[in-house]
């Protein structure tokens, strides 16, 4: 009797044991950490070229030139190829559904590389409902230049 009872033990603290060794290991049981998703995952990197669009200043209609500009929705690090000429210096840019009242507004540096002029700014656009919007970009004190995006 005392033996089955020393062999039970021993059993049920192997079983113990092997239980406790296995939820710690890699791939183990449901008492590993779980990694949370959250919006501070690396933004996404996209790009719009604005360089042989004509401009649509103010007011005016927006620009139909060329292919239809695509933007992605979540949080963009956002390259902006200005139109050929375009100076160096302070920018601002908005989405917007309708002129004057801007959905998304954000400011930035623009520099020339390699004889571009690019204007890269921080946008989260996740909060937009997929769809035809405008892309208002200016050089202050200049007007505002306006081309149709899709945001997918």
């Amino acid at each position: 009797m005392k033996l089955s009872f020393a062999l039970a033990a021993a059993a049920a603290l192997i079983i113990v044991s092997s239980l406790w060794l296995w939820e710690r290991s890699p791939g183990g049981g449901a008492s590993q950490p779980q990694v949370a998703v959250d919006d501070k995952s690396a933004p996404i990197l996209a790009q719009i070229s604005l360089e042989n669009r004509s401009v649509a200043r103010g007011s005016a209609a927006p620009s139909e030139d060329g292919e239809t500009l695509r933007m992605p929705r979540g949080r963009l690090n956002l390259t902006i190829l200005l139109p050929f000429g375009s100076a160096e210096g302070a920018y601002d840019v908005q989405i917007l559904k309708e002129i004057d009242k801007p959905l998304i507004s954000q400011s930035g540096q623009a520099a020339r590389v390699d004889g571009v002029t690019k204007f890269v700014v921080a946008l989260n656009t996740s909060g937009l409902a997929a769809g035809k919007y405008l892309l208002g970009v200016r050089h202050p004190p200049l007007e505002w230049a306006f081309n149709p995006i899709t945001v997918e």
